[in-house]
């Protein structure tokens, strides 16, 4: 990803044991992680580190993205997926300006495929995006 790169942003994709097949749409499963991505490298500062990774329990296979960028403040955690626009969105860590769109769509295509979204941040240390989808039989 080029602006990854000129961040000098290191991603890292762990892989995971096997093949693992979700009941998704493949056009939704691309915006979902597209935006989860570029969110991270948006507000993780040059030099950072956003990991992807993989876990899974009897029902969902889950799809972790992790940075160590700037956090999300609690007051905007709350809102996170309820509101659109300027009042959600915020400026990355090199000035990148946003739409404030991105979440609202993201939690939409994972309910739309019977998932969940959860999200565990902390200001300054980063936040990790987990998404759930229902396994494949």
């Amino acid at each position: 990803n080029f602006l990854a790169k000129n961040k000098r942003i290191n991603l890292v994709q762990h892989t995971c044991q096997g093949e693992k097949q979700v009941l998704a749409d493949l056009n939704h499963v691309k915006i979902i992680f597209g935006n989860l991505i570029g969110n991270a490298i948006k507000f993780t500062p040059h030099g950072g580190t956003i990991e992807i990774f993989y876990s899974e329990d009897d029902d969902y296979q889950a799809i972790h993205v992790k940075d160590n960028g700037i956090g999300i403040l609690p007051q905007k955690m709350e809102k996170l997926f309820k509101i659109t626009g300027k009042d959600i969105s915020g400026f990355g860590t090199n000035n990148e300006a946003g739409a404030g769109i991105g979440l609202g769509l993201i939690k939409q295509f994972v309910d739309a495929n019977n998932g969940r979204l959860e999200v565990k941040s902390k200001p300054g240390e980063g936040s990790e995006f987990i998404v759930y989808l229902e396994k494949a039989a």
